[in-house]
């Protein structure tokens, strides 16, 4: 097995798409959340 740099065993690109990622999901539990709770009663 041949030894790899840390960047070519890096998979993916970090930064701002982590970032993008995050905040939909976030976004999304959000309105998930309040949907529940709207039609909860």
């Amino acid at each position: 097995m041949t030894e790899l740099s840390p960047n070519e065993a890096r998979q993916g690109r970090r930064g701002k798409p982590v970032l993008v990622v995050l905040a939909v999901s976030c976004a999304i539990a959000i309105v998930a959340i309040g949907a529940v709770a709207l039609f909860s009663g």
